[in-house]
Parts: structure tokens; C-alpha cells; sequence
């Protein structure tokens, strides 16, 4: 029964990860193809330099996206997209009610999810064991 719920978690972790990072490179890579309507989005938040975080926003949802999919360094990985959503969810849409920001705080759990526990099956994590807790 252990090595089955063993098994079962690292399914778990693989599922998890695989579609996080499916999620993130989909959110992001509209911020990278159109970073100009990203900047003014991100000016009009408050964000200075706009166009700075923006391209900061883009990478770490494409790149973070792409690591996950491989669990490759995942756990940081996860951490970054922990705080980018953190970010998003006190500065951005707190103000705005809780259907406004449900999403990002499924992604923000997803992650800190990810931090904790690491890549699961079939990762290069797990290839090469490195797992920071």
C-alpha cells in the first residue's frame, strides 16, 4: 500500500508539473510576441520600468514553463513563478475581488506545491537527484 501511494504522488508531481508548465508557456509567450501592449499594460499597473518587467514577466512564465515541462531544476523553477504570482496577486488583482484572482492564486498553490515537493517521475531532477530540500 506505501509504494503504492508512493507511486501515486510521483504520478501526481508528473501531472502537476506537465500541466503547470503547458499553462505558463501559454500565459507568457503573448507577453514576449507582444511586449509593447505588455509594457503599456504593465505601465498602467505601475510597474516602472514598464518594459523591463514585462520581458521579466514573459521569460519567467516561457523559460519557467519549459523547465517545468522537462524537471529541470524545478523547484526553482516553481519558487519564481511562486513569487511572480504573489506579486501579481498583491499589487495587481487583490483590490478587484476574489473571482479576479482565483486563477493566479491556483497557480501561486501550484508552484509552492512544486517547491516542496520537486519534479515526481520522470524528470532530469529525478535523473540526477537534485532536489533542494
Amino acid at each position: 500500500m506505501i509504494q503504492f501511494l508512493f507511486a501515486f504522488h510521483g504520478w501526481g508531481l508528473l501531472v502537476l508539473r506537465v500541466i503547470l508548465g503547458v499553462i505558463m508557456i501559454k500565459h507568457g509567450l503573448p507577453k514576449l510576441r507582444h511586449l509593447e501592449g505588455t509594457s503599456e499594460s504593465f505601465h498602467g499597473m505601475g510597474f516602472r520600468p514598464a518594459r523591463f518587467w514585462a520581458l521579466v514577466a514573459g521569460a519567467v512564465e516561457v523559460f519557467g514553463g519549459l523547465l517545468l515541462l522537462a524537471g529541470f531544476f524545478t523547484q526553482i523553477a516553481a519558487f519564481v513563478i511562486a513569487v511572480q504570482f504573489l506579486v501579481v496577486i498583491v499589487f495587481v488583482n487583490l483590490r478587484d475581488g476574489f473571482s479576479e484572482w482565483e486563477y493566479d492564486l491556483l497557480i501561486l498553490g501550484s508552484a509552492l506545491m512544486l517547491v516542496v515537493s520537486g519534479a515526481g517521475m520522470y524528470s532530469v531532477d529525478e535523473m540526477f537527484r537534485f532536489i533542494l530540500y
